[in-house]
């Protein structure tokens, strides 16, 4: 029998660090091109508000591969009263092909890795040793990973919080002030401009398929790090913005190009002559061939839809991590 890792376990032994790690090493491998990863297989059930994807990947020289299935149930918590994301992985051993184990993470590694994405992208693309205020777009789990994972990696002074219920806005404004960690200012926010309005950091974590996120709202020199789309037909900044970060001299980074043109916020300028010159690979900041922002007034967007590479790594950190 395949040994099994499950979620208490993996967050007992699992840190943002590891996932950082992790997630630096997938997308030095991207761009380096020393990584397998086919498409992302999609199954849509409209009729459930929810969709299942599977996602897989081999970097060279690993020990491990993976394949993970994960989906999204956005009504599950309200009809059902269980969680709405969930997931599986199956890591396998790259030097024979055998099974290693299943990763019973109900979707918390991929959580875990998001929030290691978001955090890695605004170290790199945020101003060196600003003070940064930030604005977190959306309630789940990931909005707050994500802040808990950048408050690692950059110094922030103070956040504002939005979502649509403003019972849930209050519940995880409570729980950052109240978790003894918090070391900056947290407010609610009526609405996403009021949200947005002042912050140099913008996090989108929703799973809207309407723009939230408008061009006249955004601060020059802001950092916008939107991870909810990644579907087609899911959109949290509007296209303008898109566009007018490219007009103005910006920056569009994406975990993935093509992917991010298919499915992640670029769907909205995936028809512009030449879109594939404009946009730039984020492995390639990672690694240090492109830089992440290269003056103070450029608005910076990444485009973060995940990736089969950062599952691989993860899992198989997971794996050696939790069997030491």
């Amino acid at each position: 029998m395949l040994p099994t890792l499950t979620e208490d376990v993996l967050r007992a032994n699992l840190t943002n660090s590891d996932a950082l790690a992790a997630v630096t090493t997938a997308f030095e491998a991207i761009s380096s091109g020393d990584v397998v990863m086919p498409p992302i297989m999609q199954l849509g059930f409209e009729e459930a508000n929810g969709s299942t994807c599977v996602k897989s990947a081999a970097v060279k020289g690993a020990n491990h591969f993976c394949v993970k299935i994960a989906s999204g149930f956005y009504d599950n918590l309200k009809d059902h009263g269980i969680s709405n994301g969930s997931g599986i992985m199956l890591l396998f051993s790259s030097q024979t092909g055998h099974p290693c184990s299943v990763i019973e993470d109900n979707g918390w590694l991929t959580d875990l890795r998001t929030a290691a994405a978001g955090a890695l992208a605004a170290k790199l693309s945020c101003k060196d040793g600003d003070i940064m205020s930030v604005a977190v777009l959306g309630t789940g789990i990931q909005a707050r990973m994500q802040l808990d994972a950048i408050s690692e990696v950059v110094k922030i002074g103070g956040v504002k919080i939005w979502g649509r219920t403003k019972s849930k806005v209050d519940k995880i404004v409570k729980e950052v002030s109240d978790s003894g960690s918090c070391c900056f200012s947290v407010m609610a926010a009526n609405t996403a401009q009021e949200c947005i309005e002042g912050c140099k950091l913008i996090v989108t974590t929703t799973a809207s398929t309407e723009p939230i996120v408008n061009w006249a709202d955004v601060a020059s020199g802001a950092t916008i790090i939107a991870m909810g789309s990644d579907t087609v037909g899911k959109s949290e900044v509007a296209g303008e913005v898109l566009e007018k970060i490219l007009s103005s001299g910006g920056k569009i980074i994406c975990d993935k190009v093509d992917q991010c043109l298919k499915v992640g916020e670029c769907q909205s300028v995936a028809k512009i002559p030449d879109i594939l010159e404009k946009l730039l690979e984020f492995g390639d900041v990672v690694a240090g061939k492109k830089r992440g922002r290269d003056n103070d007034e450029q608005v910076v967007l990444v485009d973060l839809t995940g990736v089969g590479a950062q599952d691989a790594c993860m899992a198989s950190v997971a794996f050696e991590k939790c069997n030491k």
